[in-house]
């Protein structure tokens, strides 16, 4: 799948940083939706599934743990991987999440992580 083709659904409550994230995915040549937390993203995944999330796992209305175990109640969502964001040490996290970025991250990193998913 080329990048252009390749959906990114980027869900983070920080306003700036979500703006900052879709920028560059729409540079690089990404689909991006954004959601500031996981009820918008997960109604937003059920609209137009994307084909990897980026998720901020601490946010406000629902957190990324939640969206993460609706999503894997959803049979046309449980398939989407994941990328989890994260200011804060993160406990095991379920199979979908494929990767977790640390913030303060570099962009190329996670440029990498998504290139990967939207083989």
């Amino acid at each position: 799948m080329s990048m252009a083709r390749c959906s990114v659904l980027v869900a983070e409550d920080d306003d700036d940083l979500r703006e900052s994230l879709s920028l560059v995915l729409r540079s690089e040549g990404f689909r991006t939706q954004a959601a500031a937390n996981g009820q918008q993203a997960l109604a937003l995944c059920r609209a137009q599934r994307p084909d990897v999330v980026l998720l901020d796992l601490h946010m406000p209305v629902m957190d990324g743990y939640e969206f993460l175990r609706q999503q894997s109640r959803d049979p046309q969502l449980a398939g989407v991987p994941v990328i989890g964001i994260t200011g804060q040490p993160t406990e095991p996290l379920p199979s979908q999440v494929k990767a977790t970025l640390k913030k303060p991250f570099l962009v190329e990193e996670l440029l990498h992580l998504i290139s990967r998913e939207c083989r």
